[in-house]
């Protein structure tokens, strides 16, 4: 008599199949919103970082230049850009009291608003070049609705220090 054994065979069946994929998507509806806040809480803080950088170089510019530099907001386009106050009429043109762009800066990220208050200018932050600020202290304010979270710089009028809270 032959031995008739069945031979089993591997694999999955199509329920169990179904069943890991459905655990997977639930798993990924619950994961996705958490990670999206997760971002946007990066692209606070980096800005916020990215804002000091700036402001930094600024500072930098005018002490080492002997000059005026400014950190400007442009709302429309969410840009922070670096300009330099020409008031000695350096590149000769006439004109003695000139902002010449330094073609650096960045864009806010999508979700991320900024206000400014204290500085000399609404939304600007000019750097003397003894390294303090025109006007009182600045105080730049990131912030997301989504998140409800908010990053503040402070710029110090006297020695121009930034603190990040």
């Amino acid at each position: 008599m032959r031995n008739l054994q069945k031979k089993k065979e591997k694999g999955f069946t199509l329920i169990e199949l179904l069943v890991v994929i459905s655990i997977i998507v639930l798993i990924l509806g619950v994961a996705a919103p958490k990670l999206g806040r997760s971002t946007l809480s990066i692209k606070l803080k980096t800005s916020a970082e990215s804002m000091c950088n700036l402001l930094e170089t600024a500072k930098s510019f005018a002490s080492v230049q002997n000059c005026k530099a400014q950190v400007l907001y442009n709302s429309a386009s969410k840009r922070m850009r670096l300009f330099r106050t020409d008031i000695d009429d350096a590149d000769g043109d006439g004109d003695s009291n000139e902002l010449v762009d330094f073609d650096q800066g960045f864009e806010l990220a999508e979700g991320i608003t900024v206000s400014f208050s204290g500085a000399s200018g609404s939304d600007e932050v000019t750097f003397t070049s003894w390294g303090g600020i025109e006007g009182e202290s600045a105080v730049i304010k990131f912030s997301s609705k989504v998140l409800g979270k908010s990053k503040t710089l402070t710029v110090n009028k006297d020695t121009g220090y930034i603190k990040i809270n």
